[in-house]
């Protein structure tokens, strides 16, 4: 099948795509609380102090544990959190099957950007709130260059324009499905209840007992960013996701269209149908990633907090 043709118009059409703000670009809490809650537990009893220190000087009561505060980016009453919508992801070109550093490849700001600037503030910074919040800011983007569909194409924004036949409760389209509907399954197989706060915090405490020493030892070792975006994209563009069709180098949205276009009320928008098995499918790849998540930040607050 032949490639539809790019114009000098769809590459306009594309930049515009890589500032569209969307609800849906961002790990539901479900998988944020999770992930710094197995944080927590991997802190050391300094580094513990230290988060503690920090989180004590939180205002809003309901961010004053780490497991919450991991949250806080996506809070949209927030104004210093809007303005750095564009740092929850990484966008590639459609023929990029790795990322070789980590440096935004379509955009000034992404998650390295995040989590470099963010990292270094809480290691420089004498400033006790901008650490505070910085704290925050570190836990959510390791959390988020976890979820697979982070690390994705700027035209479907992540999977957003890939929409479901049966649209229900969380299944608003495929990031969606993987951003809430698998961890909540997941926590569900664990007869958990997704909605209570009480059993996110045991989810993350169960995940956490699962880990073996061999796994934390592995993961600890992976500290770089690019290692985690490059583990999200070779996840993506795996057939069976079901994110893009491989057309040589390129990962194409459609079999006949390279990317999503938008014209208006017009567009080449792909629908799929997804069941229950494919969710159940992702499970375990989707536990692992919240594990492997939760290890490495906690490794790495560790190292900043000495």
């Amino acid at each position: 099948m032949k490639n539809t043709i790019i114009t000098a118009s769809l590459f306009l059409l594309l930049g515009t795509f890589l500032f569209i703000p969307s609800s849906g670009l961002a790990l539901g809490n479900t998988g944020h609380e999770a992930i710094c809650e197995i944080a927590y537990l991997e802190l050391t009893p300094k580094a513990r102090k230290a988060v503690d220190s920090l989180l004590a000087l939180e205002k809003k009561a309901r961010f004053k544990t780490f497991r919450r505060a991991c949250t806080w980016p996506d809070d949209r009453k927030d104004e210093t959190t809007a303005k750095r919508k564009r740092e929850h992801y990484i966008n590639v070109p459609r023929n990029w099957s790795y990322v070789s550093k980590a440096k935004c490849p379509l955009a000034k700001t992404c998650l390295f950007t995040a989590i470099s600037s963010d990292e270094s503030a809480l290691r420089n910074s004498k400033n006790s709130q901008k650490k505070l919040r910085a704290l925050k800011y570190l836990g959510h983007w390791v959390g988020d260059i976890h979820q697979p569909f982070h690390v994705s194409f700027a035209d479907d924004r992540g999977g957003n324009e890939i929409h479901l036949e049966k649209s229900i409760g969380c299944r608003k389209n495929l990031h969606a499905v993987w951003d809430q509907c698998i961890p909540e399954n997941i926590m569900e197989s664990l007869s958990l209840n997704p909605r209570k706060t009480s059993h996110r915090k045991r989810f993350g405490q169960m995940l956490h007992r699962m880990i073996t020493a061999e796994q934390r030892e592995k993961w600890k070792q992976e500290k770089q960013p690019v290692t985690w975006a490059n583990e999200s994209l070779s996840l993506v563009r795996k057939q069976q996701v079901k994110y893009c069709f491989e057309n040589g180098k390129h990962c194409q949205y459609s079999p006949a269209s390279l990317t999503h276009v938008r014209h208006g009320k017009q567009s080449n928008t792909r629908t799929i149908n997804l069941t229950d098995e494919y969710e159940k499918k992702f499970q375990k790849i989707m536990t692992r990633r919240i594990q492997q998540a939760g290890v490495r930040l906690g490794a790495l607050l560790n190292d900043i907090f000495g």
